[in-house]
């Protein structure tokens, strides 16, 4: 599909969305940051064609991004300080080179980094406004793949695979269901339909509107069309008969109940390590060594997130969890078990920042916007030991 974008465009190359992504991946850049950085492309956009001296302000920024100059001069700060762009009064710049920590995701983009990317203006204002980080990232990832440039004409249409953004993007596989349905009930792209055997191989299809800002059909009483808080799980599997999928020795439960002294081990794993981060983040490690996962945030959350879920079930919480992490059967946590495991974990992971093999660096005084508060740390106290259970007791569920 090739067509004229309505209302300009801004070019952005691949290896310069690789590099902010790879830095907000790995926590050197905060949100806001990310936001500045993309309402910055916008700011030079506006006056692509003007005559003689321009002049950029950080309180545009703010403007732009709706939050206060004090902010964007500290994000602005961040962008810098990672060499992600070069802001003065009079000109703006963004680096063409590719960093170290972003040519693993340009290699799995499988295409030049030099690649321009026409992301519409009203797309691009619509993403440096939004407040979720996970459906801006993930809506970036949607606009490298799907977004192409040949001559004068703008392509639209591209096969993305949703476990694909999870694994290079750092963003959980439900989290991508649900961006996905935000930005196609904002109208900003269309899904096409595709035969099974591409679905499953390659992803889904997706058109990017290049038509201009759409407008949200109305429903009754004058309301637009009410968002879901998450992706639906998947019903084609009945989740109460996984263990029959599941080849699994029988579990050896200790011999005093509710104590666990001995280290855990993946090969006989307890209802107990389940329940407690320390035996969790042990089980961890000895998964990504067995191959069970590949090493990466979005796999970390959804391993807790599995144990939550596994904690939840009446019976045989060992053989659910096993079967959710081999068979990658994310889908069967739900949002309230999904927000509950994330808070245990930052909790955790705040005051023990070694337990799951990653370091988290220690704040500078720069208030609830630095970029180092969104690494969430790991490891905690009786309390937190016990915080999957709803309840305050230090044992756990």
């Amino acid at each position: 599909m090739s067509s004229i974008v309505v209302g300009g465009y801004a070019s952005i190359t691949v290896g310069q969305l690789a590099n902010v992504c790879a830095a907000r991946k790995e926590g050197l850049i905060s949100f806001l940051a990310l936001r500045i950085w993309l309402a910055a492309h916008e700011q030079r956009a506006k006056r692509c064609t003007a005559k003689g001296r321009v002049v950029y302000t950080v309180k545009e920024l703010a403007q732009l991004t709706q939050m206060s100059e004090s902010s964007a001069a500290r994000a602005l700060g961040q962008l810098h300080t990672n060499k992600l762009i070069s802001w003065s009064v009079g000109e703006i710049k963004f680096p063409q080179d590719v960093g170290e920590n972003a040519r693993g995701l340009v290699r799995a983009c499988s295409t030049s980094a030099n690649r321009p990317v026409p992301i519409p203006r009203f797309i691009l204002r619509t993403l440096y406004r939004h407040k979720r980080p996970s459906e801006v990232v993930v809506a970036i990832a949607h606009l490298v793949r799907c977004l192409f440039k040949k001559g004068q004409q703008i392509c639209s249409g591209g096969l993305v695979k949703a476990s694909w953004i999870a694994i290079h993007f750092g963003v959980g596989e439900r989290s991508v269901h649900s961006a996905r349905k935000w930005l196609l009930d904002k109208g900003l792209f269309r899904r096409e339909e595709v035969r099974q055997f591409v679905l499953n191989r390659w992803g889904a299809k997706f058109l990017v509107n290049l038509a201009g800002t759409p407008k949200a059909a109305k429903g009754a009483g004058g309301q637009g069309p009410k968002r879901s808080e998450s992706a639906p799980p998947n019903k084609t599997k009945i989740f109460n008969k996984i263990s029959t999928y599941i080849n699994h020795k029988p579990v050896l439960r200790s011999a005093r109940a509710g104590v666990c002294t001995e280290k855990p081990s993946i090969r006989n794993i307890l209802p107990e390590d389940l329940r407690k981060m320390p035996r969790l983040a042990e089980l961890y490690r000895q998964a990504i060594a067995a191959r069970w996962l590949s090493p990466g945030e979005a796999n970390l959350k959804n391993f807790v997130c599995a144990a939550l879920r596994a904690n939840r079930v009446s019976s045989s919480p060992v053989r659910v969890f096993v079967g959710i992490v081999k068979k990658k059967l994310w889908h069967h946590v739900t949002q309230e078990q999904e927000n509950r495991a994330l808070q245990v974990l930052k909790r955790f992971r705040n005051r023990n920042p070694e337990a799951f093999g990653v370091e988290a660096k220690s704040d500078r005084a720069e208030g609830s916007d630095h970029p180092l508060r969104h690494l969430v740390s790991l490891t905690a106290s009786a309390t937190s030991h016990a915080a999957f259970s709803p309840s305050s007791s230090a044992n756990g569920l």
